[in-house]
This record gives C-alpha cells, sequence and structure tokens, in this order.
C-alpha cells in the first residue's frame, strides 16, 4: 500500500503542470474579454479570486478561446487553465 500510494503522489506531481512558454493569455490587464491560447488542447479555463472561490468557469475544448470578465470587479484573480491532465494557474488583472 506504502508504495502504490507514493507512485500516484509521484504521478501527480510530475503531471501536473506544463510550461508557460506556450501559452498566451492576452490583454492582461483585460477589460472585458480575455484571449488564450496554447500549443495543446486547452480542455477548460476557470477564474478564482483571490479568497479562492472560483467565480467563472468555461469549456474550450480547443487550442485557444476568450473568456468573458465584464461580470468580474476590478482587481487581481488566477486564471486556471486544463490541458488534458495539465494544469497551469496564471495571474491576471482587471480593469
Amino acid at each position: 500500500v506504502g508504495d502504490s500510494g507514493g507512485s500516484f503522489t509521484t504521478q501527480l506531481l510530475s503531471a501536473g503542470s506544463f510550461s508557460m512558454k506556450n501559452l498566451k493569455l492576452y490583454p492582461n490587464p483585460v477589460k472585458d474579454i480575455l484571449n488564450f491560447s496554447f500549443d495543446k488542447e486547452i480542455t477548460l479555463v476557470s477564474i478564482y479570486n483571490l479568497l479562492g472561490q472560483e467565480v467563472q468557469t468555461k469549456i474550450i475544448n480547443t487550442n485557444e478561446g476568450s473568456i468573458d470578465t465584464s461580470s468580474l470587479a476590478p482587481g487581481t484573480y488566477l486564471l486556471k487553465i486544463i490541458s488534458n491532465d495539465l494544469v497551469k494557474t496564471a495571474k491576471i488583472v482587471k480593469k
């Protein structure tokens, strides 16, 4: 049981994130529409406030897309991007 638990943890850590160099987010700071693109298929995009509460989510299932942030209050948010089993979090600023 200990071995399989350790392997599972290692697998999660190794597959947990991807490089930012192929991810494009623009404009940032964002006023209304945030555009994004990646060299692999983006499955899901979620926006979280700094309290960790999910405030918006959108299923993408393509390499590029956009999300409307016009309903969000100005401030700093965390954007969570899921590409298959990879996850990346980026900071965005809403004007």
